[in-house]
């Protein structure tokens, strides 16, 4: 998997995170500020490069 907040300058991270066993990835992400925030997740392949389409979700941060 890999994570992108949208609204910076570089989005996507370049730190790929791993699913477990069962196929599920669980977190939780920090943000410098409290407020609106809009999160991307998509699948990534490490070693090709490729990736599937971007999931997105809206929340606001406290």
């Amino acid at each position: 998997m890999q994570r992108a907040r949208v609204g910076e300058a570089v989005p996507w991270r370049d730190q790929p995170m791993a699913l477990d066993a069962d196929g599920r990835y669980t977190s939780r992400f920090s943000v410098p500020t409290a407020g609106p925030v809009t999160l991307g997740l998509r699948y990534l392949d490490p070693t090709t490069g490729r990736f599937g389409p971007a999931s997105f979700v809206s929340f606001t941060a406290y």
